[in-house]
């Protein structure tokens, strides 16, 4: 009922509007809803982008990563594996990328070379609640390079950054399930009677023809 509260509450709601729609937001919202969580499990990275000063969004393929469940059916460990040009990872990681990665950056033949990563982002076992820092929020978070085995960045999350959807899924099942796979049937049976009704429509309008054996010209239809 506080007019300044009001205000103050409209104000956000169009801010956060704004940085929605001036990040990568509604590109990667689409890919995840219609390309994964429409037949099984999606994943969204939410994040914020220090050098452009603004929210970066990021859909994963179901393939790229994997995660873990807590005691109470909660998703808080999750996993990505990914891939990064020399020249990428020396943007993203600075002079901590890898020595391989930093040779092969400095150079134009090779700054395209590619080198696996892994993102990790799991609670926090030990921390220091009283601290505001990255070294102790409640997620730690820890990016890998795999070829190289070094760690090449660390730091933490207030909240798990990705936000792994599942529509549906059975007792004891892990991966979710879709809207896809339940009308996948009814799908298969649609695309039948849509072929059908054109082979139908093509045999009205050009059906098939008698010809007598003793027609000797050639016939053109």
């Amino acid at each position: 009922k506080n007019d300044t509260v009001k205000r103050y509450l409209v104000l956000l709601s169009e801010r956060t509007q704004e940085e929605l729609y001036e990040s990568n937001f509604m590109l990667n919202l689409n890919e995840a809803l219609t390309q994964d969580v429409g037949f099984g499990t999606g994943n969204l990275y939410t994040g914020w982008d220090a050098k452009t000063i603004g929210l970066n969004f990021k859909s994963w393929d179901i393939a790229s990563y994997r995660f873990r469940e807590n005691s109470k059916g909660m998703i808080d460990n999750v996993k990505v594996k990914y891939i990064l040009t020399a020249e990428q990872a020396a943007e993203e990681f600075g002079n901590k990328a890898g020595e391989q990665v930093l040779k092969d950056a400095d150079k134009p033949e090779t700054e395209t070379n590619k080198y696996e990563f892994i993102h990790c982002v799991k609670p926090r076992k030990q921390r220091n609640i009283e601290l505001k820092n990255t070294s102790n929020m409640p997620f730690e978070s820890t990016f890998v390079n795999l070829k190289e085995k070094v760690t090449v960045q660390e730091g933490g999350y207030e909240e798990q950054p990705y936000a792994i959807a599942r529509w549906m899924k059975a007792p004891n099942e892990k991966w979710g399930r879709g809207q896809g796979m339940t009308a996948l049937s009814i799908v298969k049976t649609l695309q039948r009677t849509y072929k059908d009704f054109i082979e139908l429509g093509d045999k009205y309008v050009n059906p098939a023809r008698e010809i007598l054996q003793n027609f000797e010209a050639e016939y053109k239809g």
